[in-house]
């Protein structure tokens, strides 16, 4: 497949998520009066997925997801505060279609409902691997929930594979953004 058919797969299933996305959170804000200083974790899906078919740098993408990181998640089930976490994870793998370098980040949470379960939503940056990704492997962790944010976003911004990114310029192959459960 070609990377334009690859993109526009990928752009058709985004968009069919995204707009079931808005429906569901539509509906959600029916029921209830809105609060638009929070976002429900399928509304943060719907707002990362508007940019999923977008050509991104790591740098956009950084600063997106920050943006989206200092809304509180909005759940019918209270979130524990200190179990909403950052996530930074990079390095090379191969799930089917090929090695990629992949630079991700996620948010994670966990509801009074949920026993040993989080919620993960995920953005993953797809690039071709080269030279100079070959040894980047590693996670960075937000520490003390929200309140580790800032330090979180500071030590990502220092990170190597991000600087090295940063510096080449390239915008991902793929984009990948999913709300799953671990």
């Amino acid at each position: 497949m070609k990377k334009w058919q690859k993109r526009m797969v990928l752009l058709a299933g985004a968009s069919l998520l995204a707009y079931a996305a808005h429906e569901n959170y539509r509906k959600q804000q029916e029921q209830k009066e809105p609060r638009p200083e929070s976002l429900t974790g399928t509304a943060l899906l719907h707002g990362l997925l508007s940019h999923a078919n977008e050509e991104i740098t790591v740098e956009q993408a950084v600063d997106r997801f920050e943006e989206m990181s200092r809304l509180p998640v909005d759940h019918p089930s209270p979130v524990d505060p200190e179990t909403d976490d950052l996530l930074c994870e990079v390095g090379t793998y191969d799930f089917g279609d090929g090695p990629f370098f992949y630079f991700s980040l996620a948010r994670q949470f966990k509801t009074d409902r949920d026993e040993d379960e989080y919620r993960q939503l995920r953005l993953d940056l797809l690039f071709t691997p080269e030279e100079g990704t070959k040894e980047f492997s590693d996670v960075i962790w937000s520490e003390d929930g929200r309140a580790g944010f800032a330090d979180f976003w500071k030590e990502v911004r220092e990170f190597a594979p991000y600087r090295y990114l940063c510096e080449k310029g390239e915008t991902a192959v793929k984009t990948l953004v999913r709300l799953e459960e671990t």
